[in-house]
């Protein structure tokens, strides 16, 4: 997505709106839905100072329960860059707001339970079957294991460390 430089020169503020989908900007492993932009770029003292509102969706999964989820995306990109001699490429600066704008740990709900360690059930949907001892424990199986197999002394301080007297 680009803005010529003829067409700013002389002209107070130009205007931009489009709807692109999300792969012209390079956004790939998401499933974004088309993303809409609106807003001006005006040439000032050799400058090209662009505002945008761009706004999406995202189809994300829970990260604690796996759940696919919708989330909507709003941004505002303020841009102020030399006037270049033909053009200005917007889709890089689009697509990094994009991206920075994708939530790392998305939820399904904010009080999301999750699933259930053992045997994987949706916590969301009510208590396992699980019993409640295997589902405290097996969270810390794998530690017990390790340390068993360890040779590693108890550090001094602890139960059974020499101390050095």
């Amino acid at each position: 997505m680009k803005v010529l430089t003829k067409d700013l020169k002389g002209a107070a503020e130009w205007p931009i709106e489009a709807s692109r989908p999300a792969l012209e900007f390079g956004l790939t492993g998401w499933d974004f839905s088309p993303v809409s932009i609106r807003g001006v770029a005006r040439e000032a003292e050799g400058r090209v100072r662009v505002v945008l509102n761009i706004g999406t969706g995202v189809r994300l999964a829970c990260s604690r329960c796996v759940t696919r989820v919708d989330r909507p995306l709003a941004m505002r990109l303020e841009l102020d860059e030399p006037l270049p001699e033909q053009s200005l490429d917007l889709a890089p600066a689009i697509r990094e707001e994009l991206i920075l704008a994708v939530p790392l740990y998305p939820l399904c709900r904010e009080d999301c339970r999750g699933l259930c360690v053992t045997c994987g059930a949706d916590l969301n949907e009510g208590p396992c079957a699980c019993p409640k001892e295997t589902r405290a424990e097996s969270r810390w199986e794998a530690l017990k294991w390790q340390i068993q197999k360890s040779d590693i002394p108890p550090r001094a301080g602890t139960r059974g460390a020499r101390t050095g007297r």
